[in-house]
């Protein structure tokens, strides 16, 4: 897509990447997205590099985080649970996305809410807002990637994948403060982000349990 539109003369490339993205990410998620994104000309094109996406509906990383949330009685946290996460209201990230492109801004920037917290906390904050009470058990992260990897040799279904934990593992956080200020946005905490979409994520987990 990127030489066809080189050759089509289109002036500025937009990609939307992730914080995943960088040099060392160990998922393939991760790594695949640090490498188109140096495909990309800084000078001419643009990189959104996007935190976790907050929304009201959709299959998601986060909506299988929360339904994980929603039906286990017992919530691994992995690491114990200290990754650094940021977090982004889906429609904040559409409006930084549109202020980029009115502006004619090039090169990387990167859309998160400014403040991380740690993943454990963010778990315990969903689980919350949905109204549940699960255990959360620190577990180490080497032992929970050679049970993944064991689970998804014979097949069997799980919420969590072992690409999942190695982009967990190598959780980033960062200072948007300067990026969020170059797009003139300003974005939802992540305690206004979960408060604000709660009854529809609710709605969501519930109806598609039945």
């Amino acid at each position: 897509i990127l030489e066809m539109s080189r050759s089509a003369g289109v002036e500025r490339f937009v990609f939307l990447s992730s914080q995943s993205a960088h040099e060392q990410a160990e998922s393939y998620y991760g790594k695949s997205k640090f490498e188109l994104e140096k495909l990309l000309d800084p000078r001419r094109d643009l990189i959104i590099r996007s935190g976790l996406v907050l929304g009201k509906a959709g299959s998601g990383l986060f909506h299988r985080m929360a339904e994980m949330v929603a039906k286990s009685k017992v919530i691994p946290l992995f690491g114990g649970g200290r990754q650094p996460l940021q977090t982004v209201h889906v429609e904040d990230l559409c409006t930084a996305i549109s202020s980029a492109l009115s502006r004619g801004l090039t090169g990387l920037h990167t859309v998160a809410e400014p403040h991380p917290v740690e993943m454990g906390k963010f778990l315990r904050m969903v689980a919350s807002r949905l109204g549940k009470k699960p255990i959360f058990v620190p577990f180490p992260m080497a032992p929970a990637l050679l049970v993944l990897r064991a689970v998804e040799r014979l097949r069997l279904p799980f919420p969590v994948s072992s690409e999942n934990l190695l982009g967990l593992k190598c959780l980033r956080s960062g200072d948007t403060s300067a990026d969020l200020a170059s797009l003139g946005v300003k974005l939802r905490s992540t305690e206004e982000a979960l408060d604000e979409i709660r009854d529809e994520l609710a709605t969501q987990i519930e109806n598609a349990a039945i």
